[in-house]
């Protein structure tokens, strides 16, 4: 699991100290999943190389004086090209008056805050979500369940993910290349389509993308569609983790309102005290992150035989 000094807050730097007394933590208090997962530097600048194991290597007993063919397992090396999130600020000098610094840095923390939610949509739905921007979990689970049994179908038609991850700087990360660049503060004309107008620009970029250390680091509950019994259960989640190798079970799950409500409106019908049941923070021992940065109507995702 995340430590402070492996998570996003702990390895972004603002690069330049016109804003220094913004807080990289509470730019993340609307990216709760981001400040909850591991974070790693990329490893060759906006480019993250690293190896996925997909096959274990052999191993055997032997009797002395004789031979063991171990196998070398399965090793596939993945690159992630990081993705430039943009959050520049430009304002209508009217409206800054007489102290552009302070303004617009108090303009830069409400425009970082809102970037790292949007790019939280991008690590859960990838380039469902913005096709310009870095893979993520959607990306690297199969949209239908052939060959994969990482996924549990809840079986309605489209509707909610529950993603499951194991984060931690070998599994599940987001990827950085350590800074939050910060550039000048200046005076520009700024184009509205058909004039320009004189304001201010402070230009704030960062590159970020997902690492997905391995094929049984990621699940999901899918096709949940709120109807009937398809809705979000204690039994569709232990199925889930179940999936996980033993050892290296999630640190994660992550859940919008909708199947947070789902999974508390389940254990209600089961509370033998006749109360409601309090909104979920775990399951089976397992955090409940809780988002709205997340596509609530994916499509149908079926089975396909070939």
């Amino acid at each position: 699991m995340a430590s402070a000094t492996d998570t996003l807050a702990g390895l972004l730097l603002l690069g330049d100290m016109n804003n220094a007394d913004i807080d990289v933590s509470d730019l993340l208090d609307d990216a709760p999943v981001i400040r909850a997962l591991a974070a790693v530097p990329a490893s060759h600048g906006t480019t993250h190389k690293y190896n996925k194991r997909t096959v274990a290597a052999g191993v055997g007993f032997r009797a002395i004086g004789a031979g063991q063919d171990n196998a070398a397992g399965s090793i596939e090396q993945v690159t992630e090209t990081l993705k430039l999130l943009d959050a520049t600020v430009r304002r209508d000098q009217g409206a800054v008056e007489g102290a552009p610094a302070n303004y617009l840095a108090n303009e830069a923390r409400w425009a970082l805050r809102a970037a790292f939610a949007h790019a939280e949509g991008q690590l859960i739905d990838g380039t469902g979500n913005e096709a310009d921007g870095f893979n993520g979990l959607a990306d690297h689970l199969y949209t239908d369940d052939v060959g994969d049994d990482m996924v549990v179908d809840a079986g309605g038609s489209g509707g909610n993910n529950v993603w499951l991850v194991r984060s931690t700087p070998d599994d599940v990360a987001v990827v950085t290349n350590g800074d939050i660049n910060v550039g000048e503060l200046a005076q520009v004309a700024i184009y509205d389509g058909s004039a320009s107008y004189p304001g201010w620009q402070l230009p704030i970029l960062s590159w970020l993308a997902l690492q997905v250390g391995s094929i049984r680091t990621v699940g999901r509950v899918y096709n949940l569609d709120g109807t009937s019994t398809n809705t979000l259960t204690d039994d569709m989640l232990s199925d889930a983790i179940s999936k996980f190798p033993a050892g290296r079970g999630p640190t994660h799950i992550i859940a919008n309102r909708t199947t947070l409500k789902e999974l508390q409106q389940s254990r209600t019908a089961t509370n033998p005290t006749g109360q409601p049941a309090p909104f979920p923070e775990q399951a089976f021992g397992v955090p409940i992150i809780l988002t709205d940065n997340m596509s609530t109507s994916n499509t149908l995702a079926t089975t396909t035989t070939t």
